[in-house]
């Protein structure tokens, strides 16, 4: 008997997408032959092995075929190639109300869950009372599944998923919609299973808890497995290739070339504004979406198409009028559409504009492009615009075509028109025009360190003292550690950045504290120029290992923070040791005294 709980060798699995229905209808009836679909592969080539008796984690972003993969193993998709192996019985908490019927009760979806894991009524009724007290519905459990939120089925869902002695547990994201107490309480639990031998496979985006709870991960991205190893490990990698493609979105959506209206020129039409009452045509609901980015500070609607897709409005074009508008790609996808996108915009079956940007083959193409078309030809006329995107590639989940902030513009009264094609002193170059900044590093400096971040100020050195000034990396619990970290600017910083250290106990992130923090941010700094940064850590740790990941970069919030550009950030490099303290239960002891005195009876 196989000592592994699930194997899976190579497996992939495709989807057609038609761009209609009628296109379906057509392929089906020819067998195949027309072949008139386009092919998504949700996943390609994957191969992984997962040990009985441990908990498995997989990172990755939406659309990464995290969901894909486990429905797979979860026997609700089957596979396009490959194979793969389950031992055990399963229990899978996939997307929020799968297996349950929403017109049936609580009860009743227990009942009918249980009996597909095999069990008895005898023996759902037996564990009923700890599956209603664990998920707090109380009463609710004999309404319809209609009318609970999606945190009471995210409750349902995972106390009955933990109450039928499956073998193999699978948790997708829909955790993430419970409250914070009843994800504590998830957590808690699925540690219990982990410490009684059952198998777990936990998927989402918290890499803290990848860390805590897993004993290894994979990152999975675009279908494709990158990484696999340590969970640790995993974590930090991912991190960085997030840190990476925010950097590179953030870059990105800074450049902005071409003409836009100036002040004499009044906005009479906003396409994005009317965007619900336009006729659509796309392969799924969700590929058109209206979505707010900035260019240079400056918050911009734009409408992010997903090709192939048409988005058609009906339209009475005002004299003196011209048509403005950007085009652009989603930075994710430059290096997933070799041919590019086309976009093209129709008037009437006319077509009046066709680019292609190819970011992969031209970097010029990527960023944002002003564009300015002169619509004195349509004036008084009432007509159907056209806005067409079509564009292939490896995987075209990532291939997003961008409509920014398109506009009819007029010109005010008193000012003379002049065709965009000819007029210089009506229309004007944005001068937020920026070039690229390089390209964001992910290295390995030393054994499982992993480095992050566009490096326009680096960590130099991370340094461990004693209160008295002495170099240590060995202290006793109840002491003071000071953490002084050196940073040095590659380049000139003109707005504030943050410094930070966090401190984690193997996959366990323990405390962490930040400049922003303590209201006392770098306010700039001149390329060359070095600073010292000083934490004071009281130290009420237990025996232990401990790492220190630092961080630099320009964060927001006040009571909540968010990490908009990182400089630099190195886990994993640097540690010191608890080697002595006093006995306690846990990671920290904040036990100050425990005192024991009788009390006279009444």
């Amino acid at each position: 008997m196989t000592d592994n709980a699930i194997e899976v060798v190579n497996l992939s699995k495709m989807f057609k997408l038609y761009p209609s229905q009628g296109k379906r209808l057509i392929d089906y009836a020819s067998f195949g032959k027309k072949h008139l679909y386009q092919e998504f592969w949700a996943l390609r080539d994957i191969s992984l092995t997962v040990p009985k008796g441990t908990t498995f984690g997989i990172l990755g972003q939406n659309g990464s075929g995290k969901s894909t993969l486990l429905s797979i193993l979860a026997g609700v998709l089957e596979p396009t190639s490959g194979s793969f192996m389950v031992s055990g019985k399963v229990s899978a908490i996939l997307e929020l109300g799968a297996g349950f019927h929403p017109e049936f009760t609580g009860r009743t979806n227990t009942y009918m869950y249980g009996s597909i894991m095999g069990l008895s009524k005898e023996d759902i009724t037996l564990r009923l009372p700890d599956i209603i007290h664990f998920s707090e519905l109380g009463e609710f459990i004999d309404q319809p599944l209609r009318t609970y939120s999606s945190g009471m089925y995210a409750r349902l869902a995972f106390s009955v998923a933990v109450n039928v002695d499956a073998d193999i547990l699978i948790v997708d994201e829909a955790l993430s919609v419970g409250d914070a107490l009843f994800q504590h309480r998830c957590f808690r639990k699925i540690h219990e299973l982990k410490e009684s031998g059952k198998t777990i496979l936990y998927v989402g985006h918290d890499t803290e808890a990848v860390r805590s709870l897993c004993d290894h991960a994979m990152i999975l991205d675009a279908g494709k497995m990158l990484q696999i190893g340590d969970s640790a490990k995993i974590s930090n990698q991912y991190l960085a290739m997030i840190s990476e493609r925010e950097q590179k979105y953030y870059e990105t959506n800074v450049i902005e070339s071409g003409r836009t209206p100036d002040e004499n020129w009044e906005c009479t039409y906003n396409f994005i504004e009317h965007l619900s009452h336009a006729e659509k045509k796309m392969v799924h609901t969700s590929y058109i979406r209206e979505m707010n980015i900035e260019i240079g500070s400056i918050p911009r609607k734009t409408i992010f198409a997903h090709p192939p897709s048409d988005i058609q409005y009906s339209v009475v074009i005002p004299s003196n009028s011209m048509l403005s508008f950007a085009i652009g790609i989603y930075p994710s996808a430059y290096d997933f559409i070799p041919d590019g996108v086309q976009f093209r915009i129709f008037i009437d079956k006319q077509e009046i504009f066709s680019r292609i940007l190819e970011p992969k083959k031209n970097p010029s193409d990527r960023g944002w492009h002003n564009q300015l078309i002169d619509m004195s030809e349509y004036a008084g006329k009432k007509v159907k615009i056209r806005f067409n995107t079509e564009g292939s590639g490896q995987d075209i989940s990532y291939c997003w075509g961008g409509w920014g902030w398109v506009r009819l513009f007029t010109i005010r009264e008193g000012t003379t028109f002049d065709s965009p094609a000819t007029s210089s002193n009506r229309l004007r170059t944005d001068s937020r025009i920026t070039t690229a900044i390089s390209t964001p590093l992910n290295d390995k400096s030393q054994n499982n360190c992993v480095i992050t971040g566009n490096r326009k100020v680096i960590v130099e050195e991370v340094i461990f003292k004693k209160t008295d000034g002495s170099l240590c990396n060995n202290f006793i619990s109840g002491e003071k550690i000071i953490i002084e970290v050196i940073i040095h600017a590659l380049q000139t910083v003109n707005e504030p950045f943050y410094v930070g250290t966090i401190i984690f106990n193997k996959n366990t992130r323990i405390a962490g504290s930040n400049t922003h923090l303590h209201n006392c941010d770098i306010p700039q700094i001149n390329s060359g120029e070095k600073y010292k940064i000083t934490f004071s850590y009281q130290c009420i740790l237990r025996h232990g290992l401990y790492s220190i990941t630092a961080a630099i970069g320009i964060i927001t919030g006040v009571t909540t923070f968010q990490v908009i550009e990182y400089f630099h950030r190195v886990s994993d490099k640097y540690f010191f040791q608890i080697t002595q303290d006093d006995m306690c239960d846990g990671i920290v002891d904040l036990c100050d005294g425990v005192f024991v005195e009788p009390i006279d009876k009444l």
